[in-house]
């Protein structure tokens, strides 16, 4: 029974006997899950209502939105050195660790968050809690952006969503990066935010992303089944190489660069990836993980 419940959940591993099952899929067990998970998403979307219609339209259309100037002028400095002051304590209270591991390495939990490295780069992410009084009250405390992002996604945003988080770049030669491979996150609409206080260049290795490749239309669906059933896909967190990928995108894929006091939005049902940057290279802001139950009806 719990396999069979299974169907309707967020799972997207085909090691999973059922959603993995060959001749399920051949009978188009994945495409009905795709299916059934967008007319959800398009009724979660519905319930949250038509306020910022224009900035939805861009979501949907790209399948990321960039917002300028997203703090008032008089926050934005406190808040940077506020941010700024909070990651160097956890630094002097939780040193960095050193990256051994190769591929995704497991979550390291401490007293403030966890770290998690990608190949040789590392993530920091650092709960944002009351020692942070203006990014709370900007952010997690924040009814009108909370709000502003319910109406985007279709995804009731909890408070607890949102962490600092810092990036540092590892060695690509040495220890490759698997979130530089173009991929998606899995087989439904998924979202993650992350502002940056600072400028994001091309030099930052940056969120690249495949514009529209977040709508699952009969070309995408046709791509997934051949690659569930021909190409033994692990997962539908699928990779795609460059070829296949210009077939599924009708614009060529692109970095995402924002001005400082920035926010980005993304579909990453989409296709996207890491940008390449020097070792060392740090970026820095906070973020978010908007999934929602794959086959939820409410926001």
């Amino acid at each position: 029974m719990r396999q069979l419940i299974d169907i309707v959940s967020n799972e997207k591993s085909f090691k999973h006997p059922l959603i993995g099952s060959p001749r399920l899929n051949r009978l188009g067990l994945h495409s009905a899950r795709v299916i059934g998970a967008d007319l959800c998403s398009r009724m979660r979307r519905v319930g949250a209502g038509p306020a910022a219609a224009d900035l939805r339209a861009r979501l949907w259309r790209d399948g990321f939105l960039v917002i300028g100037n997203l703090l008032p002028a008089e926050l934005l400095e406190p808040a940077r050195r506020e941010f700024a002051q909070r990651l160097a304590a956890h630094e002097v209270e939780v040193p960095s660790p050193r990256v051994v591991s190769r591929g995704f390495g497991r979550r390291l939990p401490n007293d403030g968050g966890f770290d998690r490295a990608d190949g040789g780069s590392l993530n920091r992410f650092v709960t944002l809690d009351r020692r942070c009084p203006l990014l709370l009250g900007a952010f997690a405390e924040n009814l009108a952006l909370r709000g502003l992002l319910r109406a985007l996604t279709g995804v009731a945003v909890k408070p607890d969503a949102f962490s600092l988080y810092q990036l540092v770049h590892g060695d690509e030669a040495l220890n490759p990066d698997p979130q530089r491979q173009w991929h998606c996150d899995t087989f439904h609409d998924t979202f993650k935010l992350w502002y940056f206080f600072e400028p994001v260049t091309v030099h930052d290795g940056p969120l690249l992303f495949a514009s529209g490749t977040h709508r699952s239309g009969g070309g995408r669906r046709r791509w997934e089944r051949h690659q569930v059933l021909s190409n033994g896909a692990r997962s539908s967190a699928f990779r795609v190489g460059a070829d296949d990928l210009a077939r599924l995108s009708a614009e060529p894929p692109q970095a995402v660069l924002t001005p400082a006091n920035s926010l980005v939005l993304a579909n990453t049902r989409g296709f996207h990836c890491r940008g390449l940057a020097p070792a060392g290279t740090v970026r820095q802001g906070l973020y978010a993980n908007l999934r929602p139950h794959a086959f939820g009806l409410r926001p």
